[in-house]
């Protein structure tokens, strides 16, 4: 008799066991977050395990938007929680404006760039546009002159100071000390070559291929841009 009650009360407690383990079971998580250190705590069935969130940044000074032709300049980069050889630099032109590995820039003609820097691995970026100007501009009287005797008086019909025949809507006489031979300068809408001498400080001769038309031109102020 007690035989059998022993044998009947672990034939119950071995069907209760299966069912137990048959039936799908739920665990509840509950999730806390500490924002003074960026640490999560999870508790799963009374145990306490922590996921490192920490946030990543980068972010780009914005100190620097304009660049002269041919020079060079470093991006200054605030970072949270980043290493620098962790960052990606692109130039939407390179060659407009370049930027190596370290951030630093060269400018290389005129026009405008987007560079961004990426955290590599990562979405988060941060970008800025940059000018590279490759010119300045210069408040100057302007004249006109001819290659006849009556402008160039004993210098007449000879080559310029730069060794050029001078040629109309092409060649200005300007002081060297102030516009180096060789440079571009706009007058207007039309760009002209220094190639002579002749005049001083900020004045600018414009060669025409008759004395009439040299004389027409007057005297002139205007605003003209230099190019580097």
């Amino acid at each position: 008799m007690f035989l059998k009650g022993k044998k009947s009360l672990m034939m119950f407690i071995a069907t209760l066991l299966f069912v137990m383990m048959a039936t799908p079971f739920s665990v509840s998580a509950s999730i806390v977050t500490n924002p003074t250190d960026q640490t999560t705590t999870q508790t799963l069935d009374n145990e306490q395990v922590s996921v490192n969130t920490v946030n990543q940044n980068v972010n780009i000074k914005k100190t620097i938007l304009t660049l002269k032709k041919k020079k060079k300049a470093k991006l200054k980069v605030k970072l949270t929680n980043v290493s620098k050889k962790d960052l990606i630099f692109q130039s939407s032109n390179p060659k407009v404006v370049s930027v190596n590995s370290k951030g630093i820039l060269k400018a290389k003609k005129g026009g405008t760039v987007t560079i961004t820097v990426t955290i590599r691995g990562t979405q988060i970026s941060d970008s800025i546009k940059v000018t590279c100007k490759d010119y300045y501009t210069m408040r100057v009287k302007t004249t006109g002159y001819c290659n006849g005797a009556c402008c160039c008086g004993g210098w007449a019909g000879q080559n310029t100071a730069s060794g050029k025949r001078p040629r109309a809507n092409h060649t200005i006489a300007v002081d060297r000390r102030v516009i180096p031979l060789g440079t571009k300068v706009q007058i207007g809408k039309r760009i002209y070559v220094a190639e002579d001498t002749g005049v001083r400080g900020r004045t600018i001769d414009v060669y025409y291929g008759n004395h009439r038309a040299a004389s027409r031109h007057g005297v002139r102020y205007t605003t003209v841009k230099v190019f580097f």
